[in-house]
């Protein structure tokens, strides 16, 4: 069974009263929450130890969506470790530069923009595959532990404006 990082994610900031809602779960995962009235894409991500890296994909149907942000909640060994809190704008428009690539083997067809984040000399850097020139986006200033982030999300409670330093 995969863990659900994001449903981890959603106990942390239940417990420390930051409203949260889940407006959406595809396939029982959750994927689009209203945390202190912010609309967000989210998506658990689970560190593969042996290639040093997470990597997800993501519909091509959400490039035409809007939202305030993307949280990436990611883990491993049963650990919720990193949370990425990165703008939406920021995010769909690195992911546009890549190319929908089939993930499934042929005849079933379904398209997805393939991203990965890798800790690379210090930085957390995102990479979108799917055409000859990889977009790659430094996400470092919007990486932090779970906490921080639950810090970050409440701040919105209080009208503030995401901070991450």
């Amino acid at each position: 069974m995969r863990t659900k990082w994001v449903d981890m994610f959603i106990t942390a900031l239940s417990q420390e009263g930051v409203p949260c809602e889940v407006l959406k779960r595809v396939s029982g995962w959750p994927e689009t929450l209203l945390i202190s009235e912010r609309y967000c894409f989210t998506k658990s991500i689970t560190f593969n130890e042996a290639r040093g890296l997470y990597f997800q994909g993501v519909d091509p149907g959400k490039l035409d969506e809007s939202g305030d942000l993307v949280v990436l909640c990611g883990g491993a060994d049963g650990l919720l470790r990193d949370i990425f809190l990165i703008p939406w704008l920021d995010f769909f428009g690195a992911i546009s530069q890549g190319q929908p690539i089939n993930t499934y083997r042929l005849p079933k067809i379904y398209y997805q923009y393939k991203f990965r984040l890798q800790f690379i000399e210090g930085e957390w850097i995102m990479k979108v595959q799917g055409t000859h020139r990889t977009a790659v986006v430094n996400v470092t200033p919007w990486h932090c532990s779970p906490e921080y982030a639950v810090e970050i999300l409440k701040s919105f409670d209080k009208g503030g404006q995401p901070t991450i330093s």
